[in-house]
């Protein structure tokens, strides 16, 4: 029997030693591949985190970033170590909030992407501990931006295997082909959202694909992190972000639905909108305030759109 191919696993995290004992602890025991390590990335992390994670987990290697590096900065840190320090075939990010419960779920994944060398990036079924699907795919050119599925009860209807234009980084394996090809993320995303969009369509223009795993699920307790954001912050970065990566890659029409949406968002802002309708709106108590935000964030945006992306490399 062949060698079961090495997979470093990147889980970053920060100032949370609940989330990362909850994430690291299920990938050690709902995991039946062998080849594989853990690498956690304490990004910025302060007080005694480094030396929780360090006690707590002895066979991981703990990387500590001294200031909060965002989601892209932190990943990258982590890939980079990771390639020059182990040489995997497979890089897979996990974000802290999220809790794997199938004991095969790497054991498909890597069979998938062994069967498939084109692939490039694969994801998973994301669910809520609530058994309801927050994303079983994505389309990042749908006209409400919402993951397919997202709402759903789970009762194995998305149980399939799809290509499709982009995915959601909380789990997210990584071919060291495309790693090598078109480098790391890019951290004019920092602190969080979008980045993952930006490189699964750079993985499509390398000639890779990314795929939709249906049969692999794992728990997102979404929002540990980004939650502790005040929601006009999130609102602003949100918008900045997305209007970046739609200048990047959209065509014109998309570009100008993206800014239709980010007004009206500023405007209205009731979650979870799970399906949209005009009951799922209501005025946003401070709109004018959004929508400065609003404006402020297409500046931000357009004055970086011409701007050569910087995609560190693995040197």
């Amino acid at each position: 029997m062949a060698k079961e191919p090495l997979i470093c696993i990147i889980a970053l995290t920060w100032n949370n030693k609940s989330l990362i004992k909850k994430c690291v602890s299920s990938i050690y025991k709902n995991t039946d591949y062998s080849n594989y390590k853990v690498i956690i990335v304490e990004n910025g992390s302060t007080d005694d985190c480094v030396e929780f994670s360090k006690k707590a987990f002895p066979k991981t290697d703990v990387l500590h970033i001294i200031s909060n590096r965002g989601f892209s900065g932190g990943n990258n840190v982590g890939v980079k170590y990771a390639m020059e320090r182990h040489n995997p075939k497979y890089v897979l990010l996990i974000s802290n909030d999220i809790e794997v419960v199938q004991k095969d779920w790497l054991s498909r994944m890597v069979n998938l992407m062994e069967a498939n060398p084109n692939i490039g990036i694969q994801t998973c079924k994301l669910l809520y501990p609530d058994n309801t699907i927050q994303s079983a795919g994505t389309d990042m050119y749908k006209i409400i931006p919402l993951p397919d599925g997202h709402g759903e009860i789970d009762n194995g209807q998305h149980d399939s295997i799809k290509v499709q234009n982009a995915a959601i980084g909380a789990l997210f394996l990584i071919s060291s082909k495309v790693i090598n090809k078109i480098g790391l993320m890019d951290e004019i995303f920092r602190p969080v959202l979008q980045e993952d969009m930006d490189y699964c369509v750079r993985t499509r223009r390398a000639g890779f694909s990314v795929v939709y795993n249906g049969f692999v699920k794992a728990i997102h307790h979404e929002g540990q992190t980004i939650g502790k954001m005040a929601q006009d912050n999130k609102y602003y970065i949100s918008q900045r972000n997305t209007l970046l990566l739609a200048s990047r890659f959209f065509p014109i029409p998309y570009q100008i639905l993206r800014i239709a949406q980010g007004i009206l968002f500023s405007m209205v802002w009731k979650k979870p909108i799970v399906k949209f309708s005009l009951q799922s709106l209501e005025l946003h108590k401070n709109f004018l305030y959004r929508l400065t935000l609003f404006v402020k964030a297409f500046e931000w945006a357009m004055a970086r759109r011409k701007l050569e992306p910087i995609y560190p490399k693995i040197e």
